[in-house]
């Protein structure tokens, strides 16, 4: 202000200074607040309109943290499902395994039960082939038959033989 003061002192005479500078103060002073005035007001304006797009995003946000939490529930809710399943399924499977042992057991059982009376039947046969009266008998003759040779007792397995030679 004081070079403005200044210049006009240089142009105008002493009398119109006064009354020209403060003509000049006070238009400086309205175009001031008037600038300062249009300057709040662009800044409400910017302040408004961020904070609304700030509540808009705020609102996106909101949205996007909700279905991402409904896919999680979701794909949770999925996995408990699967994993229902995935137990009922292996208590089938354990049930059917167990089902297939007790079968094969029950198999084996009888085999061996089978497999006995077979050579009970075999020893009553020779027993009556032989006319003799106690399967001690046949023992005898096959531990005999053992010794001379022609017959073989397999290791390892009951009641397994080998003919090794005929008997002429």
């Amino acid at each position: 202000m004081e070079k403005i003061v200044e210049a006009l002192t240089k142009l105008l005479p002493e009398d119109s200074v006064e009354d020209v500078t403060e003509a000049v103060k006070a238009e400086l002073e309205n175009a001031k607040n008037t600038y300062e005035q249009e300057y709040n007001s662009k800044l409400e304006e910017a302040y408004s309109e961020l904070s609304e797009e700030l509540k808009s995003s705020e609102e996106i946000a909101i949205q996007g943290y909700k279905e991402a939490y409904a896919i999680i529930e979701d794909l949770r809710n999925r996995l408990e499902t699967q994993q229902k399943e995935f137990e009922v399924s292996m208590e089938e499977g354990y049930e059917e395994a167990y089902q297939m042992l007790l079968a094969e057991k029950s198999k084996n059982e009888n085999l061996e039960v089978e497999m006995y009376e077979e050579f009970n039947t075999k020893l009553q046969e020779m027993k009556e082939y032989m006319g003799v009266k106690s399967k001690n008998s046949i023992h005898q003759m096959i531990g005999h038959l053992e010794f001379k040779g022609y017959i073989k007792r397999l290791p390892y397995r009951a009641r397994a033989l080998e003919i090794i030679k005929e008997y002429r």
